[in-house]
């Protein structure tokens, strides 16, 4: 709902969270209430991956080993399976016909990524992208999805979506935070290999 769209897009997910639930206690199958809890609770998905990530680099993993997506280490985690159930609980209470079309592209992303179908969910993602190219949440989503998939190969390629995004619409703030987190961790891959990460920190401490 709009309340709970308010502060989303103003980067405060859990005054957001929160609208949701308010809405949701009144109507339990309010669409635009299910569709932001979908978008914040994909968003939660993605953060702990993230989160499961560097504890795994911090944990120092043996030489040669493979480094996990953060897909997988998200949904083979509690938090994680719980989250899924959470999100395949609110797309089977949302009508399709609540949504406008970008929305319905969105939730379909979110469903694919929520499976642990990384490409399937970039393939939505773009599709939403594509419907609505003022959709904050899909274009976030999609840039995420495209670093899951194709790693340091679409950093540069991503960062032109977020800025040209950013061009786009200037009020909202959440297209320069992602950008400078994909700049940092670009910075991070460049020093772990003994290369110079000065431009790239630089970067994303502007961002």
């Amino acid at each position: 709902c709009e309340l709970a769209q308010r502060p989303r897009t103003t980067m405060e997910p859990g005054r957001a969270e929160a609208e949701q639930e308010r809405a949701l206690r009144k109507e339990a199958h309010y669409g635009p209430a299910l569709y932001e809890r979908i978008v914040l609770r994909g968003g939660r998905l993605i953060a702990l991956g993230e989160e499961l990530e560097m504890d795994w680099r911090r944990k120092g993993p043996r030489s040669g080993a493979r480094v996990p997506s953060r897909l997988d280490l998200a949904l083979g985690d509690p938090r994680g399976r719980e989250l899924r159930r959470a999100i395949e609980a609110d797309l089977a209470a949302l009508k399709e016909g609540d949504l406008l079309p970008g929305e319905l592209e969105c939730v379909r992303g979110w469903r694919a990524w929520s499976r642990g179908d990384a490409r399937g969910a970039l393939g939505s993602m773009h599709a939403a992208v594509e419907r609505d190219a003022m959709l904050e949440e899909a274009i976030e989503a999609l840039a995420t999805f495209r670093i899951e998939l194709d790693g340091e190969a679409a950093v540069e390629t991503v960062v032109a979506l977020l800025t040209e995004a950013a061009k786009r619409d200037a009020g909202y703030l959440g297209y320069a935070k992602r950008r400078g987190e994909i700049r940092l961790s670009k910075g991070l891959v460049l020093r772990a290999r003994g290369e110079d990460p000065f431009e790239w920190y630089r970067s994303a401490l502007n961002d």
